[in-house]
């Protein structure tokens, strides 16, 4: 009885996507050693070479996928995906998620799309809310990228109200809704989200942070003003994230605010410090590097992105978002990167992202 009850409680967390308690409950409670070990899997913390004998391997390799995710490394997140996902065993659910994660950052628009509504039956019938949240965002980030920004918003908003209130990650979903906002036009609506954004972080969740300036850098320049955050955000900077994505993009946010200002040197020295920021992220590292060739007066080369052949779902039962499947999006997504030869179509390039 006492291992039924910690497997609810462990799983209600991870619904609600609250992988802080999920910690609190395996460091507190006298659970088992193979429960810990799941836990610990489903949040993608350290396991212990004891703590993998325990596992399966198509948890394992989920595990092993969203490490590689994080750190860069999309070649062996594929693989462990994919090794996941044809494992075809009840420990495979979640593997499309992670492909579509992949495709995502690759390009492969079509792919990830089509992943995500693959999973999104499953994570509704087992009333699985932060998965479905996930999926939603995930889309999101899709449909922006892609320049269907009213899609995103649908999406971003369906991710939002699928968690009840006081569920974790509000500070992410504002962020979210605020990119799409950016995109729709509403961009004083944007800016207010982006304050909530920080307000909810509260220097807690830093790379929520850094995310929140980072979008708001880019929305000032948009709107072609001469501001830095920096100058208004200071104590919130003091504090590097977790994950370099966040600083690369708000210095990227200041290359082009120094180049605007007629600034090279110090725009050259930001977009360096972008690049270090980008080591193991082949799109943004490439973008990085075209800009830096145009404010040098280089010779423009592209950085050679080893491609990865995208593995689609079979045929998906998904009715509700059916509509979407007819969307047919890009699987060379990044291209205009490659096509890029000036600083405005770099600029522009900017939407590629998710910022």
């Amino acid at each position: 009885m006492q291992t039924i009850n910690a497997v609810n409680r462990i799983t209600q967390y991870l619904m609600l996507g609250d992988f802080d308690s999920v910690k609190r409950f395996c460091n507190s409670e006298n659970i088992s050693d193979d429960i810990t070990a799941w836990s610990l899997a489903k949040i993608y913390a350290p396991l212990t070479d004891a703590q993998t004998q325990l596992l399966s391997e198509p948890i394992l390799a989920q595990h092993a996928g969203w490490c590689s995710y994080h750190a860069g490394d999309y070649d062996k997140s594929h693989d462990f995906f994919t090794s996941a996902y044809r494992a075809n065993t009840e420990d495979s659910y979640g593997a499309g998620l992670g492909l579509a994660k992949v495709y995502t950052r690759l390009g492969h628009w079509e792919a990830a799309k089509q992943w995500l509504l693959y999973e999104l039956p499953t994570a509704r019938q087992q009333n699985d809310l932060f998965m479905q949240a996930q999926c939603y965002g995930a889309l999101g980030e899709i449909f922006l990228r892609a320049n269907y920004p009213k899609l995103a918003y649908e999406c971003f908003g369906n991710a939002f109200h699928v968690l009840p209130k006081g569920s974790s990650q509000r500070e992410k979903q504002y962020n979210y809704q605020a990119s799409a906002l950016i995109r729709t036009g509403n961009t004083e609506q944007a800016e207010q989200y982006l304050m909530s954004a920080l307000y909810l972080a509260d220097n807690k969740q830093i790379d929520s942070v850094w995310h929140s300036l980072a979008r708001l850098q880019f929305l000032w320049l948009q709107q072609q003003k001469t501001d830095s955050v920096k100058t208004y955000y200071t104590e919130y900077l003091q504090q590097k994230p977790n994950i370099s994505i966040p600083e690369g993009f708000l210095n990227i946010a200041w290359a082009f605010l120094a180049e605007k200002q007629q600034n090279k040197p110090e725009a050259i020295q930001l977009a360096n410090h972008a690049l270090n920021c980008f080591n193991d992220f082949s799109m943004e590292r490439a973008w990085t590097l075209k800009l830096l060739q145009i404010l040098k007066h280089e010779p423009l080369t592209i950085a050679g992105i080893k491609p990865i052949q995208a593995l689609f779902p079979e045929q998906t039962s998904n009715l509700i978002e059916s509509p979407w499947l007819k969307l047919d999006l890009s699987e060379q997504g990044f291209a205009p990167i490659q096509a890029a030869q000036s600083l405005e179509q770099l600029w522009q390039a900017r939407l590629l992202f998710f910022i």
